[in-house]
């Protein structure tokens, strides 16, 4: 109970300070420095990520060091360790470089056989690309079809997919899609939509290998491919039979916004061919709300309007 309530007391008196931000930073660079909870550190650091100065990069580095000497035991899970490098991002320096490979290739495993340290390999590459990008696009390389990747985070694959999209590398992107297995859905959603700017003589086999996915995030990766890419619209097709068959609505929501935003008239105009015979009352609703953004479009109106009374007839 004591250690309940002593633990509520750092945070308290780490909020009341908020009027004196001095103190307050003082305070939380203390509890960075000593405390053994998980949440108080993690407040004391989001004080600290609005007080950086020169003690700030030393007292990350000391602290992570200090959990990463035996992290099973000081930072189980890693989310110390992954905070910090949150933090370490906005100060790094290239003499980091080896610490941040490092925590790159941590990998720590918990009962019964988990691996618990992707959030830490993830946050190195954000800190590293900072820093080095070349180097960071061989380790993104690396643990985007890594072993083991958080089944339900999909990191550090994403943060691979992103890191690497942002660089413009689009082959091990494409090497990624095209692959034989194994792939995370949150990444390989992440590396279609990327593709945009691909061959177009690339985009039917993969549109092919990925229109019939049950798979909600690959789905709309897929779709965002198609309605970036300038060949896009040679399957305007597919799109639309997606439209007309799918149950999963909360992907059809997703694209109907889409294809409004996107403002291709041919599937404008194939979209409007859909709402008219749609009798799925969610699909409907989907369809309401993004036609209403086409403001001053009388054929949108009008569909609209009939959706609205079709809907209400249920």
């Amino acid at each position: 109970m004591r250690s309940r309530r002593e633990f509520s007391e750092r945070l308290t008196r780490l909020e009341d300070l908020a009027s004196s931000p001095t103190e307050q930073a003082v305070y939380a660079f203390k509890l960075l420095d000593s405390d053994r909870s998980v949440e108080v550190v993690q407040a004391a650091l989001g004080v600290i990520e609005q007080h950086l100065g020169p003690s700030t990069r030393p007292a990350l580095l000391r602290r992570y060091e200090h959990c990463d000497a035996d992290g099973n035991k000081r930072d189980p899970g890693g989310y110390l360790r992954s905070a910090i490098l949150r933090v370490l991002r906005r100060v790094v320096k290239l003499e980091d470089l080896p610490l941040l490979e490092r925590a790159a290739q941590t990998y720590e495993f918990m009962p019964p056989a988990d691996e618990v340290c992707s959030s830490v390999r993830a946050n190195a590459l954000v800190a590293m690309n900072e820093l080095d990008p070349a180097l960071a696009s061989y380790h993104c390389v690396r643990l985007l079809s890594g072993k083991f990747t958080a089944e339900m985070s999909g990191e550090p694959a994403v943060t691979a997919a992103r890191i690497l999209a942002a660089q413009s590398r689009y082959l091990p992107l494409y090497g990624y899609v095209v692959g034989a297995g194994g792939q995370v859905s949150e990444a390989l959603s992440e590396a279609l939509r990327s593709l945009a700017g691909m061959p177009g003589s690339l985009l039917p086999p993969i549109v092919g290998r990925y229109r019939d996915s049950d798979d909600e995030l690959v789905l709309v990766g897929l779709f965002d491919l198609i309605l970036g890419h300038a060949d896009g619209a040679a399957f305007d097709d597919v799109v639309l039979h997606f439209l007309r068959t799918t149950v999963l609505h909360d992907v059809h929501r997703y694209l109907v916004t889409a294809i409004v935003a996107n403002r291709k008239r041919a599937l404008l105009v194939g979209l409007l061919d859909v709402a008219a015979v749609e009798t799925d009352r969610r699909k409907q609703e989907n369809l309401v709300e993004a036609l209403a953004l086409l403001h001053g479009d009388a054929a949108a109106a009008a569909a609209v309007k009939k959706l609205k009374k079709l809907s209400e007839g249920f």
